[in-house]
């Protein structure tokens, strides 16, 4: 998360060569690196529930608020497919900065990840979602 904290920094006071390159890093970092655990930890969060990486994710989500990737919004809003219950604890974890900018991510993720479901669970989740975010 310190990287992408240099880079926000940069992107308010930096100059626009300090500006490029760490988003350069930055990307190459996500790409490399960091979205692969993403979605592994995602995938190991659906199968073996662990309270503390889920907010652990959760805070990336936060952190990584101005990524394009949409890497995270779709790992949690999956996450929250199969376990909404975890879910809901981590959001609830949080303050109410935190919890705004990660609803607005968890939405975007929930559009893609949505479709892959059955109706019958469609229905319950959207349900549960929308009170979630409210």
């Amino acid at each position: 998360m310190g990287l992408n904290a240099a880079f926000k920094q940069a992107a308010a006071q930096s100059s626009q060569d300090e500006y490029l390159r760490l988003r350069k890093a930055l990307e190459r970092y996500g790409e490399e690196q960091l979205m692969p655990c993403v979605r592994s930890a995602s995938q190991s969060l659906a199968v073996h529930p662990d309270p503390s990486l889920t907010r652990q994710l959760m805070a990336l989500l936060v952190s990584y608020d101005n990524a394009a990737d949409e890497t995270l919004s779709y790992a949690v809003a999956r996450l929250f497919a199969v376990d909404p219950a975890a879910v809901e604890h981590a959001y609830r974890s949080f303050g109410p900065d935190d919890r705004r900018r990660m609803a607005e991510r968890i939405r975007a993720g929930w559009t893609n990840v949505r479709p892959e479901l059955r109706t019958a669970l469609r229905r319950p989740l959207d349900a549960r979602l929308d009170c979630l975010l409210r």
